[in-house]
Parts: structure tokens; C-alpha cells; sequence
């Protein structure tokens, strides 16, 4: 890169026609998503796309599923299992959060999701030292980013990045 320092794993995104690195160095892609209208395809499956192009390997997190009431997310997550590692959890009952902390200790890995799915919630689940902020969502299912961190790399405990000038 312009700095002569040599990254793998890049996860990059397309801005006005040049990349925009948003991070280096990682061991692994964790897409979050939530039921019901929080449970976009199209952005998991665009996701799982820029794992395959940066040669990531993707995990994909169905979250909130103590509010899965039909089990239509559960069953849309047998669907992902051939194609990445898939885990149900419930940051608000703990399910499911001890094998995923378990499955990315050591791993340096960038959480990808909308608004709302519970991503902050889920990594004080898994890293009870991170402390990040949450909020709870509104009428419309929309959370509030609590993802106060722009760069969050997690391993055995939880580092934030300095935030960048977005001049």
C-alpha cells in the first residue's frame, strides 16, 4: 500500500470509484443479522460476497433468536451452513454466545450488520470487557448504532482503533 506495508485480508468498500480501506489484517468476516425485518438477505448475501472477494472466511450470526417466535430465522440459517460457519444467539439470554466467543477467541474479526441487529450487544456478550454502548430499537425495528468505535478488532479481549478523520 502507499505506506509499504503489506496487509492481508483486506476488507475494502467502493467509494466515487476508488477503495476505502476499512480494515486489514483480519481472520475473519461475522455478519449479524436479526429476525423478522432485520433479516435482509440481500445485505447478508452482498456480505458474504466481500468476504469470498477479500478471501475472508465469513461467519454468519443469526441474532436476537429469543424473539424468533415462528423459527423462520432458524430455519433460513440451514440454508448458510454449507457455505459458512452459522451460529444462533440471543445477546438479551445468552444463548448460543459461549460456543461463538469460543469460536472467535484469538481472531481478529470485523462484525458487519444494520442498524438494530444487536451487534454491540452481542460483542458485551461474548467480551464482557468492551462495554460498548446499546440502545434499544424503536417502533420500526431501527436501532441506533451503538457502535460507537469506527474500528473494533476483537481477539481475546476487545481493541478499539483511533477514529479517523472523515474529512
Amino acid at each position: 500500500d502507499q505506506l509499504g506495508v503489506e496487509h492481508r485480508a483486506l476488507l475494502v468498500r467502493q467509494v466515487a470509484m476508488q477503495q476505502q480501506a476499512l480494515a486489514a489484517n483480519l481472520d475473519r468476516i461475522a455478519v449479524v443479522v436479526a429476525p423478522g425485518a432485520l433479516l435482509r438477505e440481500g445485505f447478508l448475501n452482498r456480505a458474504l460476497c466481500v468476504a469470498a472477494f477479500a478471501g475472508i472466511p465469513p461467519t454468519i450470526i443469526f441474532q436476537k433468536v429469543d424473539l424468533d417466535t415462528d423459527k423462520s430465522m432458524r430455519k433460513r440459517a440451514d440454508a448458510y451452513r454449507p457455505i459458512a460457519e452459522v451460529f444462533l444467539t440471543s445477546a438479551k439470554t445468552g444463548e448460543g454466545t459461549k460456543p461463538l466467543a469460543k469460536a472467535l477467541a484469538g481472531k481478529a474479526t470485523a462484525f458487519l450488520g444494520h442498524s438494530g441487529v444487536g451487534k454491540s450487544s452481542l460483542v458485551n456478550a461474548i467480551f464482557p470487557g468492551a462495554k460498548l454502548a446499546t440502545s434499544d430499537v424503536d417502533s420500526w425495528g431501527k436501532g441506533q448504532s451503538g457502535m460507537a468505535a469506527p474500528g473494533l478488532t476483537l481477539n481475546d479481549g476487545v481493541e478499539r482503533l483511533p477514529a479517523r478523520s472523515q474529512s
